[in-house]
Parts: structure tokens; sequence; C-alpha cells
């Protein structure tokens, strides 16, 4: 999938000592456009997608130093559209059942 190839990366860049210019990914608006689209492969239809999808979260997670994905998960499971919280609670469903399951994901 290129969101996995893209956003892995990113990550990689951004753990990249000596790189310059210095790539920072600490931006809510950079880390909530990739965190939104990896939530779609969250989804029931993607399920062989789930666990990488899991660890890509996780993984920009790491490289903030504020809670960002934290910030962008409760502000898409309080979205004014009805169907668009749904789907962001079922995300979060697999997000927390594979968190606690997968090793490689915190």
């Amino acid at each position: 999938m290129t969101v996995d190839r893209t956003v892995a990366l990113v990550v990689a860049l951004h753990q990249t000592k000596g790189l310059e210019p210095e790539l920072s990914m600490d931006e809510r608006p950079i880390i909530a456009k990739m965190v939104n689209k990896l939530l779609k492969y969250l989804r029931p239809d993607y399920a062989v997608y789930h666990v990488r999808a899991v660890n890509l979260i996780w993984s920009l997670e790491a490289l903030t130093k504020r809670s960002y994905v934290e910030s962008i998960l409760a502000h898409t499971m309080t979205s004014p559209e009805s169907r668009n919280v749904q789907e962001s609670y079922e995300a979060f469903g697999v997000l927390w059942r594979l968190t606690g399951q997968c090793s490689d994901c915190l």
C-alpha cells in the first residue's frame, strides 16, 4: 500500500540524524493528514492492513513531543457527521484491540 511506504519513509527520514535540511514532523496538521489516512485502513474491509496501520499510527505518535494522535482520535470521534463518528469508533476499537496484542505497536 502506498500509504504504508509513504508514512514509513516519513518516519525514517524524521529519525535520520544529520539530514539537511532536518525533517520535522512535530506539527499537528502534518500528523493529522497521515493519521486520518491510516484510520481509513482500520475499517472492517481492510482487515489485512489493520496491524500495519496500527504500527504506523504509533510510529507517528513516537515522532512528536505532543499527544497529537490522541487529539486527532478524539476529534474524529466527536465529528459532527454521524457516519464519520461511527467509522471513527470502529477504527478506535481496532486500534485499541491491536495495540494490546501487538508488541511492535508501542
